[in-house]
């Protein structure tokens, strides 16, 4: 079941500008990443996962290496990126599919909730 929990509701350009003073003052992706997830978790009940560049070409986005295209927060198991790779080259990436199909940012869970996978699938 749900939480009950309330979010904060404030105007969004004041929290751009707090987000992006957060942000510029970092010097490496992890610090930024960090930065970011203590920033949404004050808002809403979501952790930071990991950021990634899209390419250009969706055919590319299996050559994404970490460290030069995509950066893993801290909290991530170790083994997890290695993990998602592989299932990546064999099986539908939801990853991919929610990037394609939104103007923002969504979080895993927002995915699985949507695709709704069973089974082997998930």
């Amino acid at each position: 079941m749900a939480s009950a929990r309330s979010f904060v509701v404030v105007p969004a350009t004041p929290l751009l500008d707090e987000l992006t003073h957060a942000i510029a003052k970092r010097g490496t992706p992890g610090e930024v990443l960090d930065a970011l997830n203590a920033f949404a978790s004050k808002f809403l009940p979501v952790s930071v996962l990991a950021a990634a560049r899209f390419p250009i070409m969706a055919s590319d986005w299996r050559s994404t290496r970490l460290g030069r295209d995509a950066f893993l927060h801290s909290s991530v198991p170790e083994g997890w990126w290695d993990e998602y790779v592989a299932m990546a080259r064999r099986e539908f990436d939801p990853g991919v599919l929610m990037a394609k199909s939104s103007l923002m940012a969504c979080t895993w869970t927002e995915t699985m909730q949507m695709l709704d996978p069973i089974g082997i699938d998930r």
